[in-house]
């Protein structure tokens, strides 16, 4: 008898079709993580993107402070140029436009906010997000040049635990004008 083998046999189509399922299955496993990894990595540029406008605003802002004068309009002494208040979770000063300014943490709502002239209270931050810490420091004293450190650690808020890792932002600046006399 004389065949001609015009086909596969049971097992070469059983290794191909588990051939297959590997294949595609580690391609889908691929693709999916690298979509997991594309949110996570927008999520954290969006709150780096916001982080690092606020740094910036705040650093602008404090940079140009005033020194307080006799009159007493903003800070509580003569010839300060920083003052702490909120329990050392906020910073007053008074501004480039001489309008006395406030940056502080606001415990209800988790976000930063500006207080400006006496004028509605802003949130500097997003919505979307929750600020976790935000500390104040402040190094003057007679003779010495302000300086001023502030730490920010901010996170996302969402609905996916991996997308809402804290992130810290921390900056050092001190005051343009020198306190010359």
């Amino acid at each position: 008898m004389n065949f001609k083998n015009k086909g596969f046999t049971l097992i070469e189509l059983m290794v191909a079709m588990t051939l297959f399922v590997v294949i595609v299955g580690a391609i889908g496993t691929i693709f999916i993580t690298s979509l997991q990894s594309q949110r996570r990595s927008i999520a954290f540029q969006n709150v780096f993107n916001q982080t690092s406008y606020l740094m910036e605003y705040m650093s602008r802002s404090l940079r140009m402070a005033k020194t307080e004068t006799a009159a007493l309009t903003c800070l509580s002494a003569e010839n300060k140029n920083y003052e702490l208040t909120r329990s050392n979770k906020g910073i007053k000063f008074i501004n480039s436009q001489n309008v006395c300014q406030e940056f502080y943490f606001d415990t209800v709502s988790k976000r930063l906010k500006e207080a400006k002239g006496g004028a509605q209270e802003q949130f500097l931050t997003s919505e979307n997000s929750q600020v976790t810490a935000f500390n104040i420091a402040v190094v003057d004293g007679a003779g010495l040049q302000p300086k001023i450190t502030f730490l920010i650690s901010i996170k996302r808020i969402g609905s996916k635990a991996e997308l809402n890792s804290p992130m810290e932002f921390q900056t050092t600046l001190s005051q343009r004008r020198l306190n010359v006399q």
